[in-house]
């Protein structure tokens, strides 16, 4: 017996009804829009003038930007370019950047501007200026390539300083102390006041330290020494007078040097100071002639050790309150005082510091401490001798 085979309709899903619809419309919309973005953007032919070459490409849409990715033409900080349409075709022109060096302060840097003028320039650069600054080129001069700008500041400043006040030694007569005897009834303590000091700086460099109003903060202590008056006695006194006499030749050269000595050191480093400038020491009103062509007229001139010194753990305040800088120096105040004005040369003319201001203190004797800016530039000064030109 034969099985008859017959044909069943199976009716269709109902989600794959919709799943089918949907790739259908999706393709649809993509065809559309493909089709409009195609007649939206034509391909345009573009021209792009930049570094003295010309380009022609063929690009989708008509922005610079596009042209520019087209015809691999970047622009750098400060460019700028033209665009203009003529014919349907886009010119594309673009201006590079001038390079120009603005020296501030003494510091040198590069820059890349697009700006037309120097004042437009140093306005794009935040530098404001005031009445007592000046700049190499006209603020309505055209920017150059290569063009090199100074902007000179000079900046005042007021600062204060303590200082101590040294006490003084009074002697009075103890009678019931034999004669040659002395003892301390008081020590004596500094006393302290402030000085403010006005400095003046061109480009950085200290040019001025101009000391002003003082105030005193507390008065110093004398110290009081008692000296004996009462007489000997006889026989101790002819004792004295013998050991006198027996050593008065084999001892009167020595204790004459002995003397002079005890005597200059009595008197403090102060006498040191004018010792140690007296070889090179000449006549006030003289004149020296820096390297620049300054003539200085100085009063004296020391020679010194120099030496060298920077920023110390971030500590960049001086002894006088000024910040460190180059033209702040350091010394024994009692061979230079506070805001004593030099000019520092080598004695052979090989190197030149120059115009500098006492400032600050740390070092003693016959030497001088050099501000530099680095380190490495006080490795590589060293210790050397010095003219120290006392000018102010």
């Amino acid at each position: 017996m034969k099985r008859r085979i017959t044909k069943k309709n199976i009716p269709m899903n109902a989600s794959r009804c919709i799943v089918l619809f949907w790739a259908v419309s999706v393709l649809l919309c993509v065809s559309i829009c493909m089709i409009a973005a195609a007649a939206a953007s034509p391909e345009t032919e573009c021209v792009i003038t930049a570094d003295g070459a010309e380009t022609t490409v063929v690009c989708t849409g008509n922005s610079a930007e596009q042209a520019l990715a087209a015809a691999g033409v970047e622009l750098l900080d400060g460019d700028s370019c033209s665009v203009q349409e003529r014919g349907g075709v886009l010119y594309v022109d673009v201006v590079r950047a001038k390079v120009v060096s603005l020296t501030v302060n003494g510091q040198t840097e590069f820059f890349r501007t697009g700006c037309g003028t120097v004042g437009a320039f140093l306005a794009e650069r935040g530098i404001a200026l005031d009445s007592h600054d000046t700049v190499s080129a006209d603020p309505d001069a055209a920017v150059t390539d290569g063009m090199a700008i100074t902007v000179s500041r000079t900046d005042t400043q007021t600062v204060a300083m303590q200082v101590d006040v040294a006490y003084e030694t009074e002697y009075r007569d103890d009678p019931d102390a034999y004669e040659g005897e002395t003892a301390v009834v008081q020590e004596g303590k500094n006393g302290a006041k402030s000085i403010t000091y006005t400095i003046t700086s061109k480009d950085g460099v200290v040019t001025g330290l101009q000391a002003g109003d003082e105030q005193l903060l507390y008065q110093p202590v004398p110290q009081i020494v008692a000296v004996g008056t009462k007489p000997r006695p006889a026989q101790e006194a002819a004792s004295g007078a013998e050991r006198t006499e027996s050593g008065e030749t084999s001892g009167s050269s020595s204790g004459q040097t002995s003397g002079a000595s005890s005597a200059s050191a009595a008197s403090g480093n102060a006498s040191a100071g004018v010792s140690a400038g007296t070889s090179g020491e000449q006549a006030q009103g003289s004149t020296v002639q820096a390297w620049d062509g300054t003539t200085y007229t100085y009063s004296r001139v020391l020679s010194m050790t120099a030496t060298a010194y920077t920023f110390n753990s971030g500590a960049n305040i001086t002894a006088s309150g000024a910040p460190a800088q180059v033209g702040i120096v350091a010394a024994d105040l009692s061979y230079l005082p506070m805001g004593t004005i030099v000019y520092i040369v080598s004695a052979s003319g090989s190197w030149e510091y120059g115009y500098a201001v006492v400032g600050d203190t740390g070092v003693s004797g016959a030497t001088i401490d050099l501000f530099f800016n680095t380190y490495d530039e006080c490795i590589q000064f060293g210790v050397r001798d010095a003219l120290v030109y006392v000018i102010g």
